[in-house]
């Protein structure tokens, strides 16, 4: 390896390079992987692809329950108005998908679009919601916060070394296959593809984004590593695991705390003619858009309503 190489490699090792989960613990995640190849026209589109889509989607629908239980929501229906601020909305194109053995000899920088200096990318965090009700009942779910703001972790170092960096597809998937997860793993699937962010007025792209598809090589467990440098700080990986808030829903103490709440179900519900992607056992997606499933719900309003 050579020492622009060494460089590089020690300078994202500093600042990872673009997104890893927080902690070492692999998220036991409810996506499946296939290894159908990129469909031609008229077929069904591949798993990957619906992994892809479906976890977008998954991360819209976390942004938007934020509305509803975070940020003062107790104190009052949130304003429709108010809802398309807390929301993105991701138009996911151009998706190719195949075998990484494919494109090794290919750039790793040509698998994602850095961030220009300086100019403003999605950022936020997730947050793990904790309820315990005056009936002993104890509830927990997730919400995702995000602004559009500067990455401080591309600097003008990092951007002009990805640049120009030399280092392939195949080099870079062997050498940070532990680092992204935190266990070795074996990589063999690919998904490349165009993004476009509509957030609060503002568009952003279409850029290139990637996920990897492989196995932990201990447990053989399926994994999924989101590469995606516009949308920031670890918010893809926060919409691998399971998204559906049921101990939310099935807690009767908090459709009175949070007022905008049945209508947030309601407004979320897949209907029986709703179709749903297989990508995700959670949530019912249909490319970039998820709900919740209407049976799951059903359930759980039953035991609230009691």
């Amino acid at each position: 390896m050579n020492a622009s190489k060494r460089k590089m490699l020690r300078i994202l090792s500093t600042s990872t390079l673009l997104l890893t989960p927080a902690g070492s613990a692999l998220f036991a995640t409810c996506l499946a992987i296939a290894v159908s190849a990129t469909p031609l026209l008229g077929q069904p589109v591949s798993h990957e692809e619906e992994v892809v889509r479906s976890t977008y989607g998954a991360l819209s629908l976390l942004c938007s329950l934020a509305s509803v239980t975070d940020n003062g929501a107790a104190r009052g229906v949130i304003k429709p108005e108010v809802v398309p601020q807390t929301i993105p909305t991701f138009e996911i194109s151009q998706v190719q998908v195949g075998s990484i053995a494919s494109i090794a000899n290919q750039l790793w920088n040509t698998r994602f679009t850095a961030p220009e200096l300086g100019k403003k990318v999605l950022v936020g965090h997730d947050k793990q919601i904790s309820f315990g009700g005056s009936d002993g009942k104890h509830a927990e779910w997730r919400v995702v916060n995000i602004h559009w703001e500067a990455d401080p972790s591309w600097d003008a170092e990092r951007i002009d070394m990805m640049k120009h960096l030399s280092l392939t597809v195949g080099e870079q998937v062997k050498l940070a296959s532990a680092n992204w997860t935190g266990h070795p793993t074996t990589y063999t699937r690919y998904a490349t593809f165009k993004v476009l962010i509509l957030f609060q007025g503002k568009t952003m792209g279409p850029y290139t984004a990637s996920f990897l598809f492989g196995k932990d090589d201990a447990t053989g467990k399926n994994v999924v590593t989101p590469q995606d440098a516009i949308v920031s700080q670890q918010l893809m990986w926060e919409a691998l695991p399971p998204a559906y808030p049921g101990e939310l829903i099935r807690n009767p103490e908090l459709h009175k705390i949070y007022l905008g709440l049945d209508h947030w179900i309601e407004e979320n519900l897949a209907n029986d003619s709703t179709t749903c992607s297989s990508a995700r056992s959670d949530l019912c997606c249909q490319k970039e858009v998820c709900l919740l499933p209407g049976k799951a719900v059903a359930e759980d309003l039953a035991v609230s309503a009691h």
